[in-house]
């Protein structure tokens, strides 16, 4: 029993769905990669803006306590996490001498003080570091990107640690929300242009059908 061929409509309305859904599909991967690069940008700056006002409050800065240079590291991170407030994604964890300090907000303290790799890259920081050092680590909230500042002050042997932290799954949450939300529309509208070019194309060809055939 042979198959039936595909008829001419149908070929018609697959090629024009197909094309479609390719291009829809392409112009979503594209919204969503440039989309999930600005917002991982956003978190980049973020964290520049946060340590240049650390290194800023660290150099200029007066404690508000003495209206003196600061004195400790430890006094200094205080200060800076008590002036920053955290956006919605974001955390700040402070560690002196490698023992963690204060968190900001206070869930903080079990989603990235707690966390072995962040502990790690504490407890290596000597008074001699100074670069900081970034990772991505995997936490119940998913995916978190944290950064660790090391902090001195001037004849002070202490070491500070100062981490911000972006959960990243929940900061792309929004988007992958958005591409949901697109793919349902969009699943929609090729259904449409499906029974849309079903009727075009049989409107069509109906004065090719109706023709009579051709005389031998």
């Amino acid at each position: 029993m042979s198959l039936r061929k595909p008829s001419v409509r149908a070929k018609v309305v697959t090629v024009v769905v197909a094309v479609t859904a390719i291009g829809l599909l392409g112009a979503g991967l594209l919204t969503h990669a440039i989309q999930s690069q600005q917002i991982m940008d956003d978190i980049s700056e973020d964290f520049d803006q946060e340590i240049g006002e650390l290194q800023r409050l660290a150099v200029d800065g007066v404690d508000p306590e003495t209206g003196e240079k600061f004195h400790g590291a430890g006094r200094l991170m205080s200060v800076a996490m008590e002036r920053n407030v955290p956006g919605t994604n974001e955390m700040f964890v402070s560690y002196l001498d490698g023992d963690h300090q204060q968190s900001n907000p206070p869930t903080a303290a079990r989603v990235v003080a707690q966390d072995p790799v962040v502990q790690e890259v504490v407890t290596g920081l000597t008074p001699q570091s100074g670069t900081t050092v970034q990772r991505e680590i995997d936490t119940e909230i998913g995916r978190v990107w944290f950064v660790v500042v090391p902090v001195t002050v001037a004849d002070r042997q202490e070491v500070g640690a100062y981490v911000m932290a972006s959960a990243l799954d929940e900061a792309l949450e929004a988007e992958n929300s958005v591409m949901r939300t697109y793919a349902i529309v969009c699943s929609v509208a090729l259904v449409l242009l499906g029974v849309f070019a079903w009727l075009v194309v049989s409107r069509l060809l109906r004065p090719l059908r109706a023709a009579p055939p051709p005389r031998a």
